[in-house]
């Protein structure tokens, strides 16, 4: 102990040191235990508030062979108005921290390989605005709130016989109140001068646009835009009038 305080007294400037030392040390300490804290909180997950509802949305991998269960949280509430949930369009990945939740085998490749692919929430909503028997023509609207910016695809038939398909990405302002604000949603389709439509008989049109989900991927469902009052109709001419005569 002699000794010790024979060195404090060579070196005034030790025992400051040391307690600087010391000093760092502990804020150090509580930095690392702070943040540590933070991380296993975060791998615990966040809690969602009472206004967030989970919705399952398929698998993603994990490690090696497996697969993990893909969570997101959305608010409650679809009025966009004031969104109510604290982690609304976030994604919560499971990424194998719940066993529970994983496949640990390797019979569990799912569909697309073990893409993400959110769920679709919405039908595209749209309508069939006319048809016209001289340019063999139909026009109208469609969208969808997974994703309003997204132009949809559109599928034309005529009594249930695919003519073709085309996209509604046309600018019509008219458009906006109904579509999230999006303007890109108009579609004018002409069928083809060597479509069986041409010619024949009066042949019933219906228009059928493809679900999308917030990616803007297609999900291979589709909806009818007709409306449930509306009926139109093709007779068109063999040739169309803009064809080249023979």
């Amino acid at each position: 102990m002699a000794k010790r305080k024979d060195i404090f007294k060579i070196h005034p400037n030790l025992r400051f040191l040391s307690i600087v030392f010391l000093s760092l040390a502990v804020i150090f300490g509580v930095v690392w235990y702070v943040n540590s804290y933070s991380e296993r909180s975060s791998a615990a997950g966040q809690k969602p508030n009472a206004y967030c509802k989970p919705e399952y949305a398929g698998y993603k991998k994990c490690k090696g062979s497996q697969w993990c269960e893909v969570w997101v949280y959305k608010d409650k509430f679809t009025d966009g108005i004031r969104p109510r949930c604290n982690i609304e369009g976030e994604k919560f990945l499971e990424n194998c921290k719940h066993s529970d939740r994983c496949d640990q085998g390797d019979n569990l490749p799912p569909p697309n390989d073990g893409e993400y692919i959110p769920p679709s929430n919405y039908e595209p909503v749209g309508r069939v605005d006319g048809t016209n028997n001289d340019s063999c023509s139909v026009w109208g609207w469609a969208c969808d709130q997974d994703k309003w910016s997204k132009p949809l695809k559109v599928r034309i038939t005529a009594n249930g016989q695919q003519v073709g398909e085309t996209t509604a990405n046309i600018q019509a302002d008219d458009v906006k109140g109904v579509c999230g604000g999006y303007s890109n949603h108009r579609f004018n389709f002409s069928v083809p001068a060597d479509s069986f439509v041409r010619g024949a008989p009066e042949k019933v049109v219906d228009v059928l646009a493809v679900d999308v989900n917030s990616f803007g991927q297609q999900t291979g469902i589709s909806r009818s835009i007709l409306g449930s009052k509306a009926t139109y109709f093709w007779r068109c001419s063999k040739i169309s009038p803009t064809s080249p005569l023979p």
